[in-house]
Formats: structure tokens, C-alpha cells, sequence
């Protein structure tokens, strides 16, 4: 029976027999979990499996596209609120890059300063995607990696960027806020995510408090504080999928939300 022909139940049933094979055969190293828990992406080892996970993330898209990126108006209007020109301008620039570019593979990126609202549109889009979608903040994903490293519980640096590369959509939160002295290895990070998403298809946001307009003095060009932080290579693969200097939204001259009250 083709995949699309099978009935909600029927995957159900095709999931509790996987899980139940692997139980009589002792096979622990993955963490396939039955359909009511959270899905692992990293779950699908055999053809089966993969077709089956494929399948739900595949209806997963198309209720966020039924939905659309208005679904949940109360929050959306949130952005409203105080009639910021740039915040405004934000969110229609926003829901045309998820009527027209999220199921092309596109990039968004979304930069300004401290408080004026990144993460709060960025975790907007997700509400409104639903699951399937992955929030990674990068300091934690950083130290998520990192804590893999020589422990037993802790998850594999490939574990994770598997889950990144086959989420249909991936949120890294504040590109740019993991303090490090070692540029390099995290430029190999941001490598390893992009160019996993670019051969997948698949489409990405990126929020960040750095600039990404690079500045001129003279007759030369100095590259943006973000195109130093994810390096030359990286720097070409995420414009690249961003595609138009429409979808790097500019925010920084929207004043602080926290510091407002501050100002009564």
C-alpha cells in the first residue's frame, strides 16, 4: 500500500510494530517514540521508518500551511501594539517570506538590538508553523554539543545536526551571542548546519544583535560584524538562501521593549 494511500491509524499501528520489533531485538541506540510523545527526527533507520516520519512532518507542513502565519492573531498583534513603523513592517515583510519562500528552502534573518523583538517574532513563526519546527538558541546549542563530548548521556554532536538538517524549519536564535575565542570551530558549526539545510532544501531563520550591512570608508568595503562571525564561506551560502536584502529584516532602530516602563 503506497505511503499516501495509509490511514492515520494504520501509521499508528506501523509504528507500534516497529517499536515492538526493536524491543525483541534488543536495539536501544535509537530513540523512535510512538505517535502521541515528542517524534524524534532521528528516529527513521529503516526505509519504513523514514517514509513514516516523512509522513508526519509532510502533514505537519501543510497544517502550517493551512493555517498560515496569522493563525494565532492575538500574538501577531502583539507586534502592533505600540504602531512601531519598523515592527510593523516586519511582520508583513514576515508572512510574505512564509507564503512565498519557507517551502522553497528560504533563508530570513532578523537583526536588531537588545529588546527590540528578534526572539519574540522568531518564536511567533514557530507557534504559528507548529511541530516539526526546531528552536535552537545558540549558546545552548553550543553547550549542547559540547556536552556530548566524552559523556555517555549526553547527545553526539551528529545527532543534533541530523535533527537540524531534517527539521523542516530551523530557528538559530541570536547568531552571534556564545562568547568564544575559537571563531574557527564555531564557523565549522554554523558549516555544517547551513550547508546541511542548503542540501536539504530546506528553510531556516536566523536572529542575531550583529550587523549584517558591511561599512565603507573610502574607496573600501569592510565586512559586516555578521558576515566576520560566520566567515566568508558561510557568510555566501546563508545570502545565498536568503536570496534579497528584503528578507534581512532591519530592526535596530526599534528602542528596547524592556526598558520602556523606564521611560514613564
Amino acid at each position: 500500500m503506497a505511503l499516501a494511500e495509509m490511514t492515520r491509524e494504520q501509521l499508528e499501528q506501523a509504528n507500534q510494530a516497529l517499536l515492538a520489533k526493536r524491543k525483541e531485538l534488543g536495539i536501544t541506540t535509537t530513540k523512535t517514540k510512538p505517535i502521541g510523545g515528542r517524534l524524534s527526527l532521528l528516529s527513521g533507520t529503516t526505509e519504513a521508518e523514514k517514509l513514516y516520519f516523512a509522513d508526519v512532518f509532510n502533514r505537519d507542513i501543510q497544517q502550517a500551511n493551512d493555517r498560515g502565519i496569522g493563525g494565532n492573531l492575538d500574538r501577531w498583534r502583539n507586534f502592533d501594539s505600540d504602531r512601531q513603523p519598523d515592527l510593523i513592517k516586519a511582520v508583513k515583510t514576515i508572512k510574505k517570506w512564509y507564503e512565498h519562500r519557507l517551502n522553497d528552502g528560504g533563508g530570513l534573518i532578523l537583526a536588531g538590538g537588545y529588546g527590540a523583538g528578534k526572539t519574540e517574532l522568531a518564536r511567533a513563526i514557530k507557534e504559528a508553523f507548529g511541530y516539526g519546527a526546531i528552536f535552537w538558541n545558540e549558546e545552548k546549542l553550543v553547550e549542547a554539543i559540547q556536552g556530548g563530548y566524552g559523556h555517555k548521556n549526553g547527545r553526539s554532536q551528529e545527532s543534533i545536526m541530523i535533527e537540524c538538517w531534517r527539521s523542516p524549519l530551523l530557528i538559530l536564535d541570536d547568531l552571534g551571542g556564545y562568547t568564544t575565542e575559537n571563531t574557527p570551530w564555531v564557523q565549522n558549526i554554523y558549516y555544517s548546519l547551513f550547508d546541511g539545510r542548503h542540501e536539504a532544501g530546506k528553510a531556516f531563520i536566523i536572529t542575531t544583535n550583529l550587523s549584517y550591512k558591511p561599512s565603507q570608508q573610502g574607496n573600501i568595503m569592510y565586512p559586516s560584524e555578521f558576515q566576520e562571525r560566520v566567515g566568508n564561506r558561510n557568510f555566501s551560502r546563508i545570502m545565498g538562501a536568503v536570496d534579497t536584502g528584503e528578507y534581512c529584516i532591519d530592526l535596530f532602530n526599534v528602542p528596547d521593549y524592556r526598558l520602556r516602563n523606564l521611560k514613564k
